[in-house]
C-alpha cells in the first residue's frame, strides 16, 4: 500500500478490510428457472435441478444451503442469473425446461429472498445465455452473437427488463456467458451502467508476468470494474474410478492425489499476490445433451471442503463480487494526503453514492483499540484491526467523505 506522510504521520489504505491476505467470493452460474430431465423421472430436484426448485428439500440450493454453506458459514456468494436461458442443445437428449425468471410468482419471491439475504448476491448472466446448436460444441455464447454495440445494448435492455420486473432495480453487475464478450461486449456494458463485470477466467489467460493477472481491474472510460475469476471449484475433485474401465482405475487414483495434493499450493500462490480468490462453480451438474457440466456443487463437494477449510488458516475476506468491485473501487479513486502529526486529508473521485468504506493504515502514532476520527460529517469512532507494531495500525473499515480529518487518540 501506498502511504502519503507529514510530520511523523503516514496515511494509507489497506489492500482488503483489515488488511485481509485476499477477497474471497464464492462464484455460481446459470441460477435460473430450469430443470433438466436427466434420467427420465419427471423428477425435478436433486442434480437435475438448475433452481426450478427454490428452496425445497433437495433443491440445488438447499444442497448447498445444507452442506457447504452450513459447514462454512463465512461464505459469500454470487448468484449468475440467466434471465430466459436456453438449453445448451438443440434438440437436447435430455427433456429441458426452462423459462423466464419472472414466469412464476413462487421463482420471482425466492430470488428476491436471496437478494435480500446479505450473504447472497445476483448478478446478471445474459439473457438467453447463447444460441443452442445439434451438439454441445455448436453452442454459441449470447454476447458473440452481437454485431454492433447497438445491437448487444439492445440485448441487455431486453434482458434487463425482465431483470426489473422481479427486482425492481438494475443489477450492478454480471458476467459473460463463458466468458466471452465478443466484439462488443465491453462497450456495450459500459453503455448500459454496470459498475462491475467478470470479463475472464484468469488462469486460463493470465501469464506469469501479467501485472493485473487475479486481481481487480478497470475497463472503458467510466472504470466499470471488472472482476477477476481466479480459482476452478473443482481444483481438487478427479474422475470417479467406478466410472472408468478396470485399466484406468489406477491412473484415476493416481490423478486424485495429484489433484487434492494441487489444492495448497495453489491457494499459497494466490495469497502471496493478495487480489483475488473467486471459486468458480455451476449450480448444478446436468447438462441437456446428457453430459456433466464442470465444475459444479455436486461433484465438487470434497474440493470446495478443502478450499474453505484451508482458507480459515488465513486472514481473508468473504465478500460478494459486488463488494469486492466497491471496496476495490473506493482504495483506487481515494487519495490521502497527511497534513499533521494527527491530521490527514481525503479525496475520492470515483462512481460511488455517499461515503466510502475503507480501512485506514496509520504509521507513526500511536492508538488505542478504538479512537475517534472528527472529519466533515462529524466524528466517527474508528477500530483497529491488526496492529503492526507501537505506532502501526489498520483499522476496520470506516465511512470517509472528502474532506480533512482528526485523529482524537
Amino acid at each position: 500500500m501506498a502511504f502519503a506522510a507529514s510530520s511523523g504521520l503516514a496515511v494509507g489504505i489497506a489492500p482488503w478490510p483489515g488488511d485481509a491476505r485476499a477477497a474471497v467470493c464464492l462464484m455460481i452460474d446459470d441460477l435460473t428457472d430450469g430443470w433438466i430431465d436427466v434420467d427420465g423421472s419427471g423428477r425435478r430436484t436433486g442434480s437435475a435441478d438448475w433452481g426450478h426448485a427454490c428452496d425445497a428439500p433437495g433443491s440445488s440450493f438447499a444442497h448447498l444451503r445444507d452442506g457447504l454453506l452450513r459447514e462454512f458459514p463465512e461464505i459469500r456468494t454470487t448468484f449468475f442469473v440467466p434471465v430466459d436461458r436456453l438449453p445448451d442443445v438443440v434438440p437436447s437428449a435430455c427433456a429441458s425446461h426452462f423459462q423466464p425468471i419472472d414466469a412464476r410468482p413462487a421463482f420471482a419471491a425466492f430470488l428476491r429472498g436471496l437478494a435480500a439475504d446479505p450473504r447472497f448476491e445476483l448478478a446478471y448472466h445474459g439473457k438467453e445465455h447463447g444460441r443452442p446448436g445439434p451438439r454441445i460444441g455448436d453452442y454459441a455464447p449470447e454476447f458473440t452473437l452481437y454485431d454492433s454495440v447497438d445491437a448487444a445494448v439492445e440485448g441487455i435492455e431486453r434482458g434487463l427488463a425482465i431483470w426489473r420486473s422481479v427486482f425492481g432495480t438494475d443489477p450492478a453487475g454480471g458476467k459473460y456467458p463463458a466468458y466471452a464478450a465478443g466484439p462488443h461486449g465491453d462497450a456495450a456494458i459500459e453503455r448500459t451502467g454496470f459498475a462491475w463485470w467478470c470479463r475472464r477466467f484468469d488462469p486460463e489467460v493470465a501469464t506469469s508476468g501479467d501485472p493485473i493477472a487475479f486481481e481487480p481491474r478497470f475497463f472503458g472510460r467510466t472504470g466499470v470494474v471488472d472482476v477477476p475469476s481466479t480459482l476452478h471449484g473443482g481444483i481438487g475433485t478427479a474422475v470417479r474410478p467406478a466410472s472408468l474401465h478396470p485399466r484406468r482405475v489406477a491412473a484415476a487414483l493416481l490423478d486424485r492425489v495429484r489433484r487434492a495434493s494441487s489444492v495448497r499450493p495453489t491457494l499459497d500462490a494466490l495469497l502471496e499476490r493478495r487480489g483475488v480468490i473467486s471459486v468458480q462453480e455451476h449450480i448444478t451438474s446436468s447438462r441437456p445433451d446428457g453430459g456433466t457440466q464442470t465444475p459444479n456443487l455436486y461433484d465438487d463437494g470434497g474440493s470446495l471442503r478443502r478450499i474453505f477449510g484451508l482458507l480459515r488458516h488465513h486472514s481473508v475476506w468473504h465478500a460478494t463480487c459486488g463488494e469486492i468491485a466497491r471496496y476495490f473501487e473506493g482504495r483506487s479513486r481515494t487519495f490521502l494526503r497527511g497534513v499533521g502529526a494527527d491530521r490527514f486529508e481525503v479525496s475520492y473521485a470515483g462512481r460511488q453514492a455517499g461515503d466510502v468504506r475503507l480501512s485506514l493504515a496509520l504509521n507513526g502514532i500511536a492508538l488505542p483499540d478504538a479512537f475517534t476520527l472528527r472529519g466533515p460529517r462529524g466524528e466517527l469512532r474508528a477500530q483497529v484491526a491488526r496492529r503492526g507494531g507501537h505506532l502501526s495500525a489498520v483499522t476496520e473499515p470506516v465511512p470517509l467523505a472528502s474532506g480533512g480529518y482528526q485523529i482524537v487518540a
